[in-house]
């Protein structure tokens, strides 16, 4: 079955003359308002600027005309006025969290992003530290973890890329974003036996960060190897 828009008369009869907007032409035919946009440009009909959109919108009443429209002083200190003693305890939304939040799943534009991080900087917040913070998780970060997150653990593993070339050391694969860093003794193991108790400890003792505990390896080589291990 031939699409409607396809038809040239069809479009410029809903679009131009109509006077209808892409999202409902693109209702109409069961397609989408981008499809809709190509099709008018292929057929060479003049698309609407985001004035004549909006003028169009308030006509027809597709939008609230109070939408765009500046609220007056005197509108804005009547709601001030109001809203005077929402604060604290007086807010219908105090204390709901989580799903009852009235936010909770809206994604927060690049505009407020921006503004809440000037409102934030430099500003000391030790009620959302450790246990303070929600996302705390009863200190779970492993000391394994913190070691191969920190910048010391990226020198040893470039030094052992570079060392080897750049290149697994069993199947000579040397693919990009491919290469591990193979502990040839396990970390866990390297940790209990030079007796690191604390991330400081890891980071003063020098034999942990030796080039030759490590070997290239690419991931599918890397991934047997633990297997064979475990």
């Amino acid at each position: 079955m031939e699409k409607l828009y396809k038809d040239k008369d069809w479009l410029y009869q809903n679009y131009i003359i109509e006077k209808l907007t892409l999202k409902q032409i693109a209702k109409k035919c069961g397609s989408t308002d981008c499809t809709i946009l190509n099709w008018l440009k292929k057929f060479d009909i003049i698309i609407r600027s985001q004035s004549e959109s909006l003028k169009i919108a308030y006509k027809k009443g597709y939008i609230n005309p109070k939408k765009y429209k500046k609220l007056s002083k005197k509108t804005r200190n009547l709601i001030s006025k109001n809203h005077a003693d929402m604060s604290g305890k007086n807010n219908p939304q105090w204390g709901k969290k989580g799903i009852l939040s009235p936010n909770f799943g809206k994604p927060r534009s690049r505009e407020h992003c921006k503004k809440l991080s000037i409102a934030l900087t430099g500003k000391k917040r030790p009620h959302l530290t450790g246990k303070g913070n929600p996302n705390w998780r009863g200190g779970s970060t492993s000391l394994i973890q913190k070691i191969r997150s920190c910048k010391k653990y990226e020198i040893w593993r470039f030094d052992v890329f570079q060392r080897d070339n750049f290149k697994c050391q069993n199947c000579a694969d040397a693919t990009g974003h491919n290469l591990n860093a193979h502990h040839i003794k396990h970390l866990s193991k390297l940790i209990k036996e030079l007796n690191i108790k604390t991330f400081n400890d890891a980071l003063k003792q020098i034999k942990l960060w030796e080039i030759n505990l490590g070997i290239t390896l690419c991931e599918k080589c890397h991934d047997k190897e633990h297997k064979t291990k475990s």
